[in-house]
């Protein structure tokens, strides 16, 4: 049985805190779940019992304790009401039934379980016996739903007067996923054990009815409150959004007069984490959130959209500045580092950051300015999300430094008071499929690039964090025999658990000209959603090479359009850039604006931009955001030479899954540690050709005299 303690003040009272301990000696071998203060059933945060208990055997179990009541306080009983210290109360028992029957009906929402949750309930006495108890009440029958100081140390089963043994595997994980809070995620009308399906559309639809239920290490995250900063980091895919919403509708459910500050960098992602926090919400509440305790911004804003900067700007009498390109801190860096000059007012006594490893450190100044002491900053941090930072910043470098030196927030001691963790570490990733996951490391780290690693990874710590094992090598020296394994069990991608067709997770092809890939990617697509029954907006097609998109994108919406398939692209032609994922449309995007989405089906054309040129590591970045984006199958497109020798590098690594093996490289040599010399090179020559391509269009026809030989260079380097 795992054992979660939402928050702290369970050391406040001794009886629900003893209690909890003596669950934990006589129940660890159970299975289900033990909570202090968990779950939400509605009402007021007061009726949340004090403990609760999910056995996945016998049912349900609420305590609720009256921890300071002495016998001489209770004066009288009577059928709704009891008078306790000359004031009349509601009848203790009565509550926790009101609250047994708002937590019967989360269950009875979902056919499987309707009727069949046993739901024990006891309203605990630490400080009156039973004896004394029934000597001074004796005409009253209430005792059947309480417990007494001479019985807190009962064994497990006087607890569950009622069992239920009717659980078979899915409605095991069915009574797990609404008892965490998860319940909303899915549609439970078609529930069948072991279905597969040879067809791609099908698959996703047995996969949106797939029970989801949070593990372990999500759901103590999801509902744990601490009394401080927390992170929260894994991978791409390891259900950090998720935790996040949960999070966020938790809070507002338990403490609904608290102002809640949900902020994140992609615009795109505003639609959908609204529509998790919502759903997550009306688990508990029949109504939607109260969006004006409950905010949802983006970092930034302006006068189409608040943000946190632009909020942050009015509420406190300071000039917004406009957006300017900084070299040294960014835009977001630069405009929030100047607003730190200024006094800044607190306004949330919750602040939960989503992509936070995109924030630059002023960010994180200024959210704390914001935020009232314990200072509850949730932040959400991408391990490896675009390869950009190879290890997290420290807190230190986020939040800054006290005068004396100290950090401002230090995670140092591991846990605040009740075993909340400081920092969570999520390994598994439930987004893509062990195939797509593995080469989107190995071609953004570039382990298998002929011309030598591009990125490098010399860490035990983060290849663990991120989900492997290190089983051969120290990362100490050049040549040195490194092997690593990525378990089954990290990544649980659900599409090929319920697929049996032949379809690949990931494939990948290469052409002879652009529009031949454009042609054949309208065609595939074609195929997805008329033979294979997908959705249109499960398609995602992601470009790599950011700079030619209306190029590439205009003649396949086209195509599409020709075929009858409507198509999106996000901040085109119209298009809200927020746009994504749209009913009944096909989503052509860029890659920034891909981050932080994900799409069952992906295609991420023009590869052979892979070998940039001017900046390597950018290329490199934005095919890992790019097959990373796919949580079922992924295909890979190119042309000429350039893909021919991505194919080789995706080979490779296909043929060595689930290992990665190679030798380590000299870290001098590595193109991530290249000179600030050799950087500003390549950057110098990006600008002269960009300079000299426009001062050849502003030509005169006439004085722009080319041969033969030079045009047709010129076209086989454009792809014209």
């Amino acid at each position: 049985m795992e054992f979660i303690v939402t928050s702290s003040d369970i050391r406040q009272n001794e009886g629900v805190n003893n209690t909890f301990e003596n669950f934990k000696l006589i129940a660890q071998r159970r299975d289900g779940y033990c909570y202090y203060k968990y779950p939400i059933a509605g009402g007021l945060n007061s009726d949340i019992p004090d403990l609760a208990i999910a056995d996945l055997e016998y049912g349900v179990c609420l305590l609720n304790f009256q921890s300071f009541l002495k016998l001489d306080d209770i004066a009288e009983l009577r059928d709704y009401e009891w008078v306790v210290r000359n004031s009349i109360v509601d009848s203790p028992v009565l509550k926790l039934e009101d609250y047994v029957v708002n937590l019967k009906s989360k269950y009875d929402k979902f056919r499987p379980l309707r009727g069949k949750i046993k739901i024990n309930y006891f309203v605990v006495f630490p400080l009156i016996k039973r004896s004394d108890f029934l000597r001074k009440f004796k005409e009253y029958d209430i005792v059947e739903h309480c417990k007494f100081a001479d019985e807190l140390s009962s064994p497990y089963d006087s607890y569950w007067p009622q069992k239920a043994n009717f659980f078979d595997s899915q409605t095991k994980k069915l009574f797990l996923s609404v008892t965490q809070g998860a319940g909303r995620l899915n549609d439970y009308k078609r529930l069948i054990e072991g279905a597969k399906s040879s067809v791609i559309g099908e698959a996703i639809k047995l996969i949106d009815t797939k029970i989801a239920y949070l593990d372990k290490q999500q759901h103590a995250a999801a509902v744990q409150i601490p009394d401080g900063p927390q992170r929260i980091r894994g991978m791409a895919g390891t259900g950090k959004t998720i935790i996040l919403t949960m999070k966020a509708a938790f809070l507002h459910s338990r403490y609904p007069d608290k102002k809640i500050l949900y902020t994140f960098h992609t615009q795109s992602l505003y639609n959908q984490i609204r529509d998790l926090i919502t759903k997550f919400y009306r688990e508990n509440e029949e109504k939607d959130p109260n969006w004006s305790n409950l905010l949802i911004m983006h970092s930034w804003g302006g006068k189409a959209k608040e943000g946190v900067y632009s909020r942050t700007c009015l509420r406190n009498s300071i000039s917004p500045l406009p957006y300017v390109i900084n070299s040294q801190n960014g835009t977001l860096g630069y405009v929030c580092e100047k607003a730190l000059a200024y006094k800044i007012s607190e306004e949330y006594d919750f602040v939960l950051m989503d992509e936070a490893q995109d924030f630059p450190p002023s960010f994180f100044q200024l959210i704390y300015r914001l935020t009232y002491a314990p200072k509850r900053i949730i932040f959400a941090y991408d391990e490896l999300q675009s390869l950009n930072k190879l290890s997290i910043l420290d807190t230190g470098e986020l939040f800054g430094l006290e005068p004396d030196g100290s950090k401002v927030v230090d995670f140092t001691s591991g846990v605040y008071e009740g075993g909340i963790e400081m920092d969570f570490v999520l390994y598994k990733s439930y987004r893509n499929p062990l195939e797509v996951l593995m080469t989107a490391h190995s071609i953004g780290l570039g382990i298998y690039n002929r011309d030598g690693y591009m990125q490098i990874i010399d860490s035990r710590e983060v290849w663990r964090a991120i989900g492997y094992n290190v089983l051969e090598g120290e990362f100490t020296h050049p040549d040195e025999n490194i092997v690593i394994e990525r378990p089954k069990a990290n990544s649980l991608s659900l599409a090929y658990e319920l697929y049996s067709g032949n379809r690949k997770s990931l494939e990948y092809k290469s052409f002879k000209s652009r529009e031949e890939e454009i042609s054949w990617i309208s065609n595939s697509i074609v195929n997805d959603i008329k033979n294979e029954g997908v959705e249109p907006e499960n398609i995602l097609v992601i470009s790599i090479n950011q700079s030619l998109i209306e190029k590439y994108f205009i003649p396949l919406q086209n195509k599409l359009f020709n075929k009858g398939i409507p198509s999106i692209i996000p901040g085109v032609g119209g298009i809200d850039r927020d746009k994504f994922g749209e009913k009944g449309f096909v989503t052509l995007s860029t890659v920034y604006k891909a981050k932080g989405n994900e799409a069952f089906i992906v295609y991420v054309m023009a590869f052979d931009f892979l070998y940039d040129f001017v900046d390597f590591v950018t290329a490199r970045n934005r095919a890992f955001t790019s097959i990373s984006r796919s949580k079922g199958w992924c295909t890979i497109t190119g042309i000429q030479e350039a893909m021919d020798r991505a194919v080789a590098e995706i080979d490779e690594t296909m043929s060595n899954i689930p290992m990665f093996k190679f030798k380590f490289p000299d870290p001098l040599k590595v193109e991530r540690k290249l000179s600030q010399e050799e950087h500003a090179r390549r950057l110098q020559v990006k600008q002269r050709s960009s300079q000299a391509i426009k001062e050849l269009l502003a030509a005169d026809d006439e004085a722009v005299q080319l041969t033969d030989e030079e045009r047709e260079a010129l076209r086989k380097k454009f792809n014209l």
